[in-house]
């Protein structure tokens, strides 16, 4: 009785804890990634006695930074809003499509506002 119980409410406990096994194991090698950088900086600062090298190593291992292109960016999420809101029509329902109008209108938005303001900033 408690076994067919807990079958019945699988698919819940897995829906509840699916999301956070994934941002753990998001976290988890993020955090990997950065340790491992830092031991390996701190092996060639330990090398090292150059400082200037130390800083040319440094500067190779920051992410450039990326352009961002608001009109590129408002054309896609427009369309991943007609997608969804397409797929609610088909075969969800009105809450999907809901969260497609809004997704695209999110994505008009960002279109405008390329348009409107062209110059391009870095992104932090």
């Amino acid at each position: 009785m408690i076994m067919a119980e807990l079958m019945e409410n699988a698919q819940g406990y897995a829906a509840i804890s699916l999301p956070f096994l994934i941002v753990f194991t998001v976290f988890f090698f993020t955090y990997m990634s950065s340790r491992s950088k830092h031991k390996m900086l701190t092996k060639i600062t330990e090398q090292t006695g150059d400082k200037a090298e130390l800083k040319a190593l440094l500067a190779q291992l920051e992410k450039p930074k990326r352009e961002t292109n608001y009109r590129r960016d408002g054309i896609i999420t427009a369309f991943v809003g007609v997608g969804l809101y397409l797929f609610g029509k088909v075969s969800l329902g009105s809450t999907v499509e809901g969260v497609g109008l809004l997704v695209g209108a999110i994505g008009c938005g960002m279109l405008i506002g390329g348009l409107l303001f062209p110059g391009r900033r870095p992104e932090a």
